[in-house]
């Protein structure tokens, strides 16, 4: 039989590499099922989180309405802005801010997350 040439996952490591901000062990934490929610909120505070750390966090089942916030007030990623966007759970509210400040900023993919805010905002809407 073959050693595995990725060595033993270990958890604990994982977690230590995660805090210390390595972005690939955060993900390997965040991906689990199970993650204590002192060690997501940490990761989560940790600055210039890496976008697919953020992204990994918005595909999580029991990622929070308060989790999906933090993240838009904090990222620069419009694939993140755009994610936290399309998630059934974010609030219109949250959505309707997300907008506004899309429109102050420069470039054509900040308008393109205020028309994509627009067309959520329109169909959640018309579902009321």
């Amino acid at each position: 039989m073959s050693e595995n040439p990725w060595g033993q996952y270990d958890a604990a490591r994982s977690e230590e590499r995660a805090l210390a901000g390595d972005w690939r062990a955060q993900i390997a934490v965040i991906t689990r099922p199970n993650v204590e929610p002192a060690i997501l909120t940490a990761i989560l505070n940790q600055p210039g989180l890496h976008e697919q750390v953020q992204l990994a966090i918005t595909e999580r089942r029991d990622v929070t309405v308060e989790q999906l916030e933090f993240l838009a007030q904090r990222t620069e990623s419009a694939v993140v802005i755009n994610r936290i966007i399309m998630k059934t759970m974010t609030p219109i509210e949250v959505i309707e801010a997300i907008r506004a400040n899309a429109l102050t900023l420069e470039g054509k993919v900040w308008f393109e997350v205020a028309e994509h805010a627009d067309r959520v905002l329109a169909g959640r809407r018309q579902t009321r």
